[in-house]
């Protein structure tokens, strides 16, 4: 096995280039590779200031793509208690996993069991990749392969406006990660936005009405058998919890 060169740029432009000469991202450390890394390199992020921080900007907040789990968690706790982030990440895996599991590199990996993926799409989240001003969706970034490849994360927008939400993650034990998860937001009066995960294909996402987004996931979800758990079974699950997560974000007639 080659060694790999390590990498430390202290500015998002130094990253960029590395990156486009076929580097690979080092973050968190917490995603595991089943083969070898076919790579020439690594770049450690962390001494990229714009990717550490966390602010708000008139009515949006702007999270690096280098924050952990705990640091989110613990920012939006204190802002709004009722945050559908911390209902979701802040309860994602182990603490000490939590400790080191970014951002960035979450979204970027997108496992389907991710804790993350679900509330950033209800949310309306955008990206900012290499720096740029633009941001892209959410949706459009986990839609697109040559998005995922375009460049690096640098930071992640979310509106204050659309930080409240009702979040289900579907787990054995407390820190294992989840069969599914359910993530819930409203939208304008007497509508919500939903998104599912964990289901064959990736994820479902809608906008509407509790009886519409019902009638979309049920026709629409489909599971694999996982960890001994029947794919009938995860689909019954997935629809009792459904019409519970809506009805706490605010679906009262569910």
């Amino acid at each position: 096995m080659k060694d790999l060169k390590w990498y430390f740029p202290d500015n998002l432009s130094a990253a960029v280039e590395l990156f486009s000469a076929g580097n690979k991202l080092h973050g968190g450390g917490t995603f595991l590779f089943k083969s070898p890394l076919n790579t020439p390199g690594l770049i450690d992020l962390r001494h990229i200031t714009q990717m550490n921080t966390i602010e708000i900007t008139d009515d949006t907040i702007r999270i690096g793509a280098n924050c952990t789990y705990t640091d989110i968690s613990k920012f939006l706790s204190e802002l709004d208690a009722e945050n559908i982030f911390t209902a979701s990440i802040g309860n994602a895996a182990a603490t000490p996993l939590r400790n080191r599991i970014t951002l960035g590199g979450s979204i970027h990996a997108a496992p389907k069991w991710s804790d993350i993926t679900g509330p950033l799409l209800v949310s309306d989240a955008g990206l900012l990749i290499n720096g740029s001003e633009a941001s892209v969706s959410a949706k459009d970034y986990y839609s697109s392969r040559e998005l995922r490849k375009s460049g690096i994360i640098s930071e992640v927008l979310i509106k204050l406006s659309n930080l409240k939400g009702s979040y289900f993650r579907y787990t054995r034990t407390d820190f294992d990660y989840p069969f599914f998860t359910v993530s819930a937001g409203a939208a304008a009066e007497g509508k919500f936005n939903v998104a599912v995960t964990g289901i064959s294909g990736g994820y479902l996402l809608y906008s509407g009405t509790p009886d519409e987004i019902i009638e979309q996931i049920d026709a629409e979800a489909v599971f694999s058998d996982e960890r001994g758990t029947g794919a009938e079974y995860l689909k019954h699950r997935l629809m009792v919890e459904l019409k519970r997560t809506l009805s706490k974000t605010g679906g009262d007639n569910v």
